[in-house]
């Protein structure tokens, strides 16, 4: 087998872990259930990500910033925030990226190609010996 074949099969491998891992770190779970509420966009500075505001049903405002910079939020922009009941200091933007679910589908989607990928060029390798 030559030995190129481990180490082209290895780098997906390695990318949907990444993935998986930062959807793991990022995701809350239940967040899917946690009642929404609204909020607002505030200014963030100029290379921070985007920072948001919102006033718990204790009656306390709290602050804070998006998972991603590319997240298009213009200060006064109207946001979703989704939050623990049980514990007010957890929250996040509503969305499948803030909860981290779409780092975990594309680590998934990743892993499984980069499993094919290296059962199809070990098959290949031995098959047909250079």
């Amino acid at each position: 087998m030559p030995p190129w074949i481990p180490v082209f099969a290895a780098i997906p491998l390695l990318l949907g872990a990444v993935f998986l891992t930062i959807g793991t770190v990022l995701y809350k779970p239940g967040s899917g259930k946690w009642p929404l509420v609204q909020g607002i966009a505030v200014p963030s500075g100029t290379f921070g990500p985007p920072r948001y505001e919102w006033r718990s049903p204790d009656g306390v405002f709290r602050r804070g910033r998006a998972v991603a910079r590319s997240l298009p939020l213009l200060p006064g922009t109207a946001v979703t925030v989704a939050f623990d009941p049980k514990d007010f200091s957890r929250f996040r933007l509503d969305g499948v990226v803030s909860s981290g679910q779409i780092f975990i589908i594309i680590g998934w989607i990743i892993l499984i190609l980069g499993l094919f990928t290296a059962i199809l060029l070990t098959v290949l390798a031995v098959s047909f010996p250079a």
